[in-house]
């Protein structure tokens, strides 16, 4: 199972600005970035089975 999965954080084309996702510190995910990351791995283990 791939551990990044950049449309979680960029939308499906990689266009998608994730700054709304990320804490003040700019690098960390913040609420809403761990549930994207938690979001990816349930959809990356359920297509893995």
């Amino acid at each position: 199972m791939p551990l990044a999965d950049p449309p979680s954080f960029h939308g499906p084309d990689g266009t998608e600005d994730a700054t709304a996702l990320l804490a003040p510190d700019g690098d960390h995910p913040n609420a809403d970035g761990v549930q994207a990351i938690a979001q990816a791995l349930v959809r990356a283990h359920a297509v893995q089975g």
